[in-house]
């Protein structure tokens, strides 16, 4: 049974080239003759961006590809598709449908909003039948990139002007995912703790915490009081968390590089349900500079801002738009 690639763009703020990204890789994989579904986690393809009323790259496809978005937003803007699918799946925009487009249109995407949801997505007949699946990110909304296959982060000048700052945040994501092993447990018995909150969770635990040496963390996690928990019991225990995203959204920056202490002095080790691999990072020279009374797009050196990231990552970095073609053959070496 052939399995679909599944590849997911998210951006680190709002204008880092996130949809560009995903257009440009929808465009390789048009250009060599792959069928594709486009999907996103909520609501993303409008026109106008909703804080700045700047200007938006909206989702352009061409007729054959397929979207799995709201069919009231299909109808709304009448776009011509044929429906395949009904995934039973709903967003705040009504039932979630798999629709072939018919002609050349600029769509709007809006997918599933929870991992559960998605999963459904990728789980459907529909997927079987194509060759990629792309999801258009959120950055609040992180958890259910967690079962892609690739992940690629977007950055740029919107989310800071500091360079340094720029470059510090993409070493802590690209440290993140190098860091710990993809692991998948069949023992029912593993040990499971759901909504990690307050300390009185691990005092209230049914198991004995010091004498186990394995431990599955599920849902909400409190950063703090997780690193609190690690220090107390975690010595030579393997901790499973579901993916390196748990520690992006759940965690502040500190507590993140408290774990990596824990973990670089082996007293504990790390591993992951679900771990995509960080393919890449794109960059965004532009972004949007208030002026007072209203937004203008500005334009910064992306040469300047890949040069910065570059002195503390090892990641490909690409400015897609700038260099296209450099990106296209990075793709090529990946997936042809």
């Amino acid at each position: 049974m052939k399995r679909a690639t599944k590849i997911g763009v998210v951006g680190t703020a709002k204008n880092t080239g996130k949809t560009t990204t995903l257009l440009t890789i929808y465009e390789f994989l048009n250009l060599n003759k792959k069928k594709i579904i486009i999907t996103g986690i909520g609501y993303d393809g409008e026109e106008i961006d909703n804080i700045t009323f700047l200007p938006k790259p909206r989702i352009k496809v061409n007729s054959g590809t397929i979207v799995a978005t709201s069919e009231r937003l299909l109808t709304h803007f009448n776009i011509p598709f044929t429906l395949i699918e009904k995934s039973n799946i709903e967003n705040s925009l009504g039932m979630i449908v798999f629709a072939e487009i018919n002609d050349e249109s600029m769509v709007t995407v809006a997918g599933p909003t929870t991992l559960s949801g998605l999963k459904k997505i990728f789980m459907s007949n529909v997927v079987e039948q194509v060759d990629y699946v792309l999801v258009d990110g959120s950055i609040n909304r992180l958890s259910p990139l967690a079962i892609v296959d690739y992940l690629i982060f977007t950055t740029g000048f919107s989310r800071s002007e500091n360079l340094e700052q720029l470059a510090y945040e993409i070493k802590v994501i690209e440290d993140c995912f190098n860091l710990g092993i993809a692991f998948h447990s069949l023992d029912k018995n593993v040990p499971v703790i759901r909504n990690l909150i307050s300390g009185d969770k691990i005092k209230n635990m049914a198991f004995n915490l010091s004498k186990i040496d394995m431990i599955k963390i599920e849902g909400v996690i409190n950063g703090k009081v997780f690193i609190e928990l690690l220090k107390s019991y975690g010595e030579n225990k393997l901790i499973i968390l579901d993916s390196p995203l748990t520690m992006i959204y759940s965690f502040t920056l500190n507590e993140i590089l408290d774990l990596f202490s824990l973990v670089n002095k082996e007293k504990i080790h790390i591993a992951f349900e679900n771990k995509p691999e960080l393919l890449c990072i794109t960059i965004n020279p532009s972004f949007p500079m208030f002026n007072g009374a209203t937004y203008r797009l500005e334009l910064k050196s992306s040469d300047t801002l890949k040069e910065k990231i570059s002195e503390r990552v090892n990641l490909p970095i690409f400015d897609v738009v700038k260099k296209r073609d450099y990106f296209f053959s990075f793709l090529s070496q990946k997936f042809d």
